[in-house]
């Protein structure tokens, strides 16, 4: 390999481990959130170096949980989400995949995360069908080094933050704001 082609590769190495949001995404109408006051919270966290920075599916859904309650948003346990009507729930969803640094050394990881209102609709074309579908989404993937667990869980936070605001703007308001920080911090 080329001394130019190396260090190039080495850049575009250095400059990927120290980027933080490289893509993000919105779906779905604020107007899907009319009515929307409680949620059952589900989180699924896969990967290494996720599991190595403390972020576990309890930690993280304490802490969305958390963030949702601070907004005035109710949080159903399995048994009252069954029996609320739409089944509203709240999907939150962290993944990621270790770069390859130099000398074999990790460079660093790309950390997927997305949170997703899921509810039963029912489709316009079949109205006596009930499917889930996802009314509200956001969603962002991050390039972090190894030690980058306090960014991602800066994002966790903006996301159920922005899911909170996002259901209080679209009811009018009516939901209990507050304005406090609560960072998702490693337990």
């Amino acid at each position: 390999m080329k001394t130019r082609e190396l260090a190039a590769i080495v850049a575009a190495m250095l400059l990927l481990s120290s980027m933080t949001v490289a893509h993000a995404r919105n779906g779905g109408s604020e107007g899907s959130l009319k009515g929307v006051h409680r949620v059952f919270v589900s989180v699924h966290v896969e990967g290494k170096s996720l599991a190595s920075s403390g972020l576990t599916d309890p930690q993280v859904r304490e802490a969305v949980v958390l963030r949702l309650r601070l907004a005035g948003i109710g949080v159903l346990n399995e048994e009252e989400w069954k029996k609320t009507p739409g089944k509203p729930y709240l999907y939150v969803s962290l993944n990621d995949t270790l770069l390859s640094g130099q000398m074999k050394r990790p460079g660093g990881y790309v950390c997927t995360c997305s949170f997703d209102l899921m509810e039963e609709v029912t489709p316009a074309r079949e109205p006596r069908a009930l499917v889930d579908a996802c009314t509200w989404s956001r969603g962002a993937t991050l390039i972090v080094p190894v030690d980058g667990g306090a960014q991602v869980r800066m994002l966790v936070d903006n996301l159920a933050k922005d899911f909170g605001d996002a259901v209080v703007a679209a009811n009018n308001n009516v939901l209990q704001s507050t304005q406090l920080q609560v960072p998702l911090e490693k337990r």
